[in-house]
């Protein structure tokens, strides 16, 4: 392939356990985290459900499934830094990992600067940066989210402005608890 018909993506993604059907998943499908990222990534995820922008046709994740499955990512690591914000360094300290892909112009199925969608497998990995995990991972709510998001003691619900220091506080294993 030549540069011309490569797209670089960037994409924070963490380890699935060996044997399983994926190796790295993103924040918000990771099927596997630690604690702290469990509950950053509800936190993240109901904040960005209000300030990102989300697939122009979320359906589409439906269309492309098994081998053709698709990811999500940025078109340049400030791209990526700019979208999880203060999110981006916490969920890296529980392990999360900047990965670099080169993609053919014809895997990306929608195109802009804050999202990039991909068919996973005719990505290439160019890099990918992190360190292990600090903790034992437990079995994630990505599957079940939304209810927790809806959940009417609204927890998670977003709050304009929340630092980085709240998200940390937020965060601390006495806060963390059972997945349900």
């Amino acid at each position: 392939m030549s540069e011309e018909h490569v797209a670089r993506v960037w994409r924070l993604e963490f380890a699935q356990p060996p044997g399983g059907r994926i190796a790295w998943l993103g924040p918000y499908t990771s099927q596997w985290l630690t604690p702290a990222a469990e509950e950053l990534a509800r936190y993240m995820e109901a904040e960005h459900r209000v300030t990102r922008p989300h697939p122009k046709d979320p359906a589409i994740f439906d269309s492309y499934r098994g081998d053709d499955r698709l990811a999500c990512g940025c078109a340049s690591r400030e791209h990526l830094e700019s979208w999880f914000g203060d999110y981006r360094p916490l969920l890296m300290d529980q392990g999360a990992h900047v990965a670099e892909y080169a993609v053919a112009r014809d895997a990306i199925v929608e195109d802009s600067p804050e999202q990039v969608l991909f068919i996973k497998r005719r990505g290439r990995l160019v890099q990918r940066t992190g360190h292990e995990p600090p903790s034992q991972l437990i079995r994630s709510s990505a599957g079940s989210r939304t209810a927790l998001l809806e959940a009417g003691d609204r927890k998670y619900a977003y709050v304009p402005g929340r630092s980085s220091a709240d998200l940390r506080e937020l965060t601390t294993p006495v806060s963390v608890g059972p997945l349900q």
